[in-house]
């Protein structure tokens, strides 16, 4: 194996580069990336690049252009300190031509093929639909943990359902749900895999009294053929695909009768690839790219760290990288560590080369690494010094019994003992005595690595006690946390406000803050519970009409609890989870289209399954991370650095549960992936299995150990069932002639092993290491309290004002125009006149003696004028429906505080409103004959206005009285009293209508002016005239031909503009025409074109 020389490595065949950690990984990739667009003169577009999460391809993303743009730098001659791109630069002859490259790859960077390898295969099955068999309009299921369920539960029921009691009873001790869920999950997304029962001949079986004298094995290959057909099946149904599929489909594509030309086609295409993380990968996406590149005149690059494959649970599998170390051409190693301090480099080199195969399996090889760059590491001083021991061994020792310590004293010591440490670690930096690179340590310095999730909250649990501020990274489903129950009670109780308990059950949540005593306190006072149901209910009618997401969050505004989650000691985080769950409730009504009693069924399921689901979405976010303790599962922590790293509990055994599935490698069969299905399972089978999860602790621990820059503690001892754990192996095992570690003789060895045994044997280490590691007996806990140091106080100053307010700015109108006043909110033009509520009943006009209900008696006042504008808004202009029509006429008279006894006199004004020609009789039109299309209600407009004064906009006028407006009119406007304004007109037009090609507007006016005789026209304009309704409407004329100019393709006002009515209700009727009830004009363009400038601050007359 070589050391890797980016400059000088062969850009063709297939390629190995093994990648310890904190050895510059991705700057290797970066590097080998411009040489490939320079010596190969390969686009962005030929050269493809393939890591395993989105975030991991953003990275890349920025690193890779990042590393283009500082290598134009240096050719275009500016110093730099990075070896490499000065001896790239000195190399290059053509240093023109090279700049042209780099600048076309930057200016097409949108275009780089880097890509997860789900992205890929996905665009691979697209671009070659034909070769490879697949859909076009396939749909991609991120998760496929429903489908799944759906054919756990319905093969429970076809199968399990119909067995005797007896049979029932004794199959399901050995088979579980939750167990055929794993093995279907298993079976899924390898089609590799192989299954084999475990049995050696006949007699081994275990035969049950089920239906059809069936057993366990039988019934588990009936299962897994069950799940194949009816996984394939309904994803056909649905025409949708997961992930795994992607993977399968393309795999099947290469391996099929067309994949040679498939190959060669992706080949041509991307001339190059570079698989990042290469140690996740498993036997599909190896095989996938192996078909691709084996034999081509491509290069393909696999970049990776077997010591760092941990995700075996996502399918990553530390056999292909195996496989693929004896099929590459060249294998290469990074050997400097950029990340950790010398002492730090020097204790895990000895912790991992001194034991005989530290990684298990023996072609996996640790191969020591040096330091890089001392000065890039960090530097840590603790009372002045730098320590020379920075790997720190806490030992536990038995007491007095000699028992082994339990799991759980062990955990409650440990943990107090880092809250310990960390406490004297601020504390110090506090005092300047605790500096990192010449600043004093803080909490975001730190970081907790924990085995899982529940390790992580028992830690922030104890920070919190010790008050120091502690954050969780963990993959922690967001549904498994408090929030997500207490959303789901408060869901309960907004679907069914009426369930006492329900809504008890919803305001005892820390959401809500009712306490017990106030919920007791309930019972004695009625008033206070009903105004709750009444909230509650409030929510619910929000729910119906205007979605989840807005009654989510205005119960969070109004019950103020954002506000009362942050009083809690993890307020940001509860807060944190609650958002999360409102965003992925309101998708999932969205998505899904559910309505409250789906929505609540969705959480539900959520809630009790998602502990199955892989989902990245449903992960909890990080509330905060500023100066807080990192508190982070070691599967999350993998590509990540911290100056101070503490490993409390890695002390997990390897030994598997009674009902764990056994799926192993089978080496008798070329690493051959393996389920074993056996009752019971095959020995072979069983410590294969176990001995490959005793190499991922070991891994596992790798990684926890290379996340540390500066400093790192470690806690052991002899405590319960860690006797088959990776540092079992590590710090004490040494098998005798044997390759492969036995599980069994480990646990017997460690079992024997004394206090002083295990001291002596890390004692051994720490010479080996020459004091780069530190042994020490854990210290009993003095439950120190972290005191942050007071913020330094700040005077504060206030900024003087020096910008000028311009007074004459402001949002006016027509009403504010005429009542000279500078304030006065515009809202819909209505009656002003005294409000009667119920009038006596007027003698109806032109019937003398008579006494009767009719529209001129009908109550005035703004009140009765938002009534019948309510209606003529709402109500169907046909009257199609007369029952319809009544029923709005009583809703609306109940609204506004009027008694039913007026509908059919308003029903009968509706009529005669709508049935009235009012463009005359020669032109047969009437309300009644617009659709709802052709007419908007209660037109709102802003139109900007420049400086105005009354004595110019009556000069306008003026200029046109005596022949457009009568002289009265032009006066009153003149003598108008507001004070000189500019900044926004705003108005409400009641009615804006389409006719024959022209548009007209309307305002309903339901002043009472008398009888009938007083709605005559003549009487109407001077009601115009006195009112300043002619100055109302030239301003709503204006505002409606400048909306029309924007609006209407080659706009004309003398084509397009028709005029404006005022309808005064209560005096029209269809008997007696236009001659009452109807004013009607058509504004003079030249007045309406004058009033427009005069607006906009433009002399008259452009």
């Amino acid at each position: 194996m070589s050391i890797l020389d980016p400059l000088n490595i062969p850009l063709k065949g297939l390629n190995l580069i093994e990648a310890s950690a904190g050895t510059g990984k991705t700057y290797a990739i970066s590097n080998i990336y411009l040489q490939l667009l320079i010596e190969k003169n390969l686009t962005v577009e030929e050269i493809l690049v393939v890591t395993f999460t989105k975030a991991a391809t953003e990275e890349l993303k920025g690193r890779i252009r990042g590393r283009i743009v500082d290598a134009l730098r240096v050719l275009s001659g500016d110093p730099s300190d990075d070896d490499f791109l000065r001896d790239f630069a000195t190399r290059i002859t053509e240093k023109e031509g090279a700049q042209k490259r780099l600048v076309n790859a930057l200016q097409s960077f949108d275009l780089a093929a880097i890509f997860t390898i789900h992205g890929f295969c996905l665009r691979m099955l697209h671009n070659h639909a034909f070769e490879s068999g697949s859909l076009f309009d396939t749909g991609l299921v991120e998760d496929q943990t429903e489908i799944l369920s759906e054919i756990v539960d319905d093969f429970w029921r076809q199968t399990f359902y119909t067995m005797d009691p007896q049979a029932f009873k004794e199959t399901t001790r050995e088979i579980g749900r939750e167990n055929l869920f794993d093995l279907a999950k298993k079976c899924v997304s390898n089609p590799l895999l192989a299954v084999v029962d475990g049995m050696k001949d006949e007699k081994d079986m275990v035969v049950m009294s089920v239906a059809a004298g069936s057993s366990i094995v039988s019934l588990r290959h009936q299962f897994i053929e069950y799940v194949h057909r009816e996984s394939a099946r309904r994803k056909q149904t649905e025409n949708v695909r997961s992930y795994d599929d992607l993977l399968i489909d393309l795999f099947r594509a290469l391996e099929g009768p067309g994949g040679r030309e498939l190959a060669v086609s992706i080949q041509q295409r991307y001339k190059s690839a570079l698989v990042d993380e290469f140690q996740d990968t498993d036997p599909l996406q190896y095989r996938i790219f192996k078909s691709i590149y084996r034999g081509s005149n491509g290069a393909l690059f696999l970049i990776g760290d077997p010591k760092q494959s941990i995700y075996s649970f996502r399918g990553a599998d530390i056999f292909s990288y195996m496989e693929a170390v004896t099929d590459v051409d060249v294998q290469y190693t990074l050997d400097k560590n950029w990340r950790s301090s010398r002492g730090l480099i020097k204790a895990v080199n000895t912790i991992f080369g001194e034991a005989k195969n530290p990684f298990v399996f023996d072609s996996l090889v640790y191969r020591p690494v040096g330091q890089g760059n001392q000065e890039k590491t960090g530097r840590l001083l603790v009372d002045g010094v730098q320590d020379p021991s920075p790997f720190k061994i806490w030992l536990m020792k038995r007491d007095d019994s000699k028992k082994n310590i339990t799991k759980g004293a062990a955990r409650e010591l440990v943990g107090r003992a880092v809250a310990d440490e960390i406490v004297t670690l601020l504390s110090k930096g506090n005092e300047g005595k605790a500096l990192l690179d010449g600043r004093p340590v803080h909490a975001g310095d730190i970081a907790i690595l924990v085995p899982t999730n529940w390790g992580a909250r028992e830690m922030l649990k104890i920070l919190k006690e010790a008050h120091v501020p502690g954050v969780i990274y963990s993959s922690e489903s967001i549904f498994w946390s408090r929030e997500a129950m207490e959303m789901e009670r408060i869901l309960c109780a907004v679907l069914e406000p009426t369930n006492e308990s329900y809504v008890k059950t919803a305001l005892a949540t820390d959401m809500m803050g009712i306490s017990g005593d106030d919920l007791a306190g309930f019972r004695g006072d009625e008033q206070i519970w009903d105004s709750w149901v009444e909230k509650f209910e409030s929510y619910r009618l929000m729910f119906l009409s205007r979605g989840f997401i807005v009654m989510a969050r205005t119960m969070v505004t109004r019950e103020r609890i954002k506000q009362r989650l942050r009083a809690f000691p993890d307020g940001e985080r509860r807060v944190t989870n609650i958002l999360h769950c409102i965003e992925l409730l309101h998708n999932a009504s969205l998505e899904n289209q559910l309505g409250p009693e789906g929505l609540l069924k969705w959480l539900h399921e959520k809630r009790t399954e998602e502990s199955a689901s892989d989902a990245d979405e449903y992960q909890m976010r990080l509330e905060t991370d500023e100066k807080a303790v990192k508190i982070v599962t070691i599967h999350k922590s993998k590509g990540l650095e911290y100056p101070v790293v503490f490993c409390p509990f890695s002390w997990s055994g390897a030994e598997g549960g009674k009902d764990d599935l056994v799926v192993y490698h089978d080496r008798e069969k070329a690493n051959r992936p393996t389920i074993d299905i056996g009752f019971p399972v095959n020995e072979y089978g069983r410590q294969s299995m176990e001995q490959e999860r005793l190499a991922e602790l070991v891994r596992l621990l790798y990684v926890t150990f290379t996340r540390a820059k500066c400093r790192c503690y470690l806690a052991w001892g002899p405590i319960n069932e860690s006797e088959t754990s990776a540092l079992a192996y590590l710090l004490h095992y040494k098998p005798r002639n044997k390759e492969k570690p036995d599980l069994d003789g480990l646990k017997d060895f460690v079992k024997g092993l004394s206090d002083e045994q295990m001291e002596r044997d890390i004692s051994y280490l720490v010479d080996k290491s020459e004091g780069a590691i530190e042994l020490s007996m854990i210290r009993h806990p003095s439950g120190l309290i972290y005191k942050p140091p007071r913020p330094a106080t700040e005077m504060l100053t206030y900024r003087e004002f020096s910008a000028n307010i311009e007074r004459d700015w402001r949002t006016t109108s027509f009403t504010a125009i005429v009542s000279g006043r500078e304030q006065l909110a515009e809202l819909p033009d209505r009656d002003t006149a005294p409000e009667e509520q119920d009038p006596p009943d007027r003698q109806e006009p032109g019937e003398p003696g008579t006494q009767t209900i009719s529209i001129f008696n009908f109550p005035r006042g703004a009140r009765a004028g938002s009534c019948l504008h309510d209606i003529l808004e709402h109500v169907d202009f046909n009257l199609g429906s007369p029952d319809e029509a009544k029923r709005l006429i009583v809703e609306k008279l109940t609204e506004y505080g009027f008694p039913d006894k007026w509908t059919g006199t308003v029903y009968g004004m509706l009529a005669d409103v709508l049935s009235a020609p009012i463009m005359g009789k020669e032109i047969p039109f009437s309300l009644s004959t617009l659709k709802a299309s052709d007419r908007l209600h209660e037109v709102e407009f802003f139109a900007p206005l420049q400086l105005i004064s009354a004595g110019r906009l009556g000069e306008i006028f003026r200029s046109y009285a005596g022949t457009v407006i009568p002289d009265r009119s032009a006066g009153l406007i003149q003598s108008l009293g507001f004070k000189p304004h500019r900044g926004m007109l705003r108005g409400f037009i009641d009615m804006v209508f389409h006719y024959d090609g022209r548009y007209y507007l309307v305002d309903w006016k339901s002043n009472f002016l008398g009888g009938v005789e007083d709605y005559r026209l003549d009487k109407l304009t001077s009601v115009m005239e006195k009112e300043l309704y002619v100055l109302q409407y030239h301003i709503y004329a204006v505002a409606l031909h400048q909306y029309l100019g924007v609006r209407v393709k080659n706009y004309h006002y003398s084509e397009h503009f028709g005029g404006v009515f005022y309808l005064f209700l209560r005096g029209i009727s269809p008997n007696r025409g236009t001659e009452y009830g109807i004013f009607f004009d058509r504004p003079e363009y030249n007045l309406i074109n004058d009033l427009s400038c005069l607006f906009a601050g433009q002399s008259i007359g452009e």
